[in-house]
């Protein structure tokens, strides 16, 4: 065999083992299936103290006083997010200083 068929064939083995790892690594974090039916079915009833969640973004609501409240909620996000990406962008062109002894 040649050099070049050689090194295909250890590529497969090692991807073959890398695969075969990872299934069974990825079969052993998942949950066990449910013994007994009647604990699957139970529901969980909650109520919704807040009107607004943390993003601040209303879940409903359809008035023109809600939509200028969510239109203002996402205009102040994106404001910081250009805030961060103006800083990060500074930070990307750092000048090098002198370093001295």
């Amino acid at each position: 065999m040649s050099n070049s068929t050689k090194a295909i064939l250890v590529f497969l083995v090692v991807v073959l083992i890398v695969l075969g790892i990872w299934y069974l690594v990825a079969g052993k974090n998942q949950p066990a299936p449910s013994q007994n039916p009647a604990t699957a079915q139970t529901v969980v009833t909650t109520t919704q103290t807040q009107s607004t969640p943390a993003d601040g973004i209303s879940q409903s609501g359809s008035s023109d006083a809600s939509f200028s409240v969510d239109l203002n909620s996402i205009d102040s996000q994106l404001q910081t997010v250009d805030t961060n990406s103006a800083s990060v962008d500074q930070s990307l062109n750092d000048k090098a200083v002198a370093q001295t002894e």
